[in-house]
């Protein structure tokens, strides 16, 4: 997926509040859109020559799993 670094500081639907510095990865069409319309990203060249992969994040507990789990034992 394409991805771009932010240069200056804005709003957008898509993503929020971003700052200069901040990164997005998405679509080619997004990302294009920010940086070829808006002006206000670049191409992220570590992601594009792939030197860098994105870090991946655990998977978050939910409600359902906490409801499986066994009940403690006090004692």
């Amino acid at each position: 997926m394409p991805r771009v670094k932010f240069i200056t500081t804005g709003h957008s639907h898509l993503v929020g509040n971003f700052s200069a510095g901040d990164t997005y990865t998405g679509g080619e069409a997004e990302c294009r859109h920010f940086v070829e319309d808006a002006r206000c990203a670049e191409w992220d060249e570590v992601q594009a020559s792939g030197q860098a992969k994105p870090e991946a994040r655990p998977a978050a507990k939910t409600a359902k799993a906490n409801a499986n789990a066994a009940p403690k034992r006090r004692g």
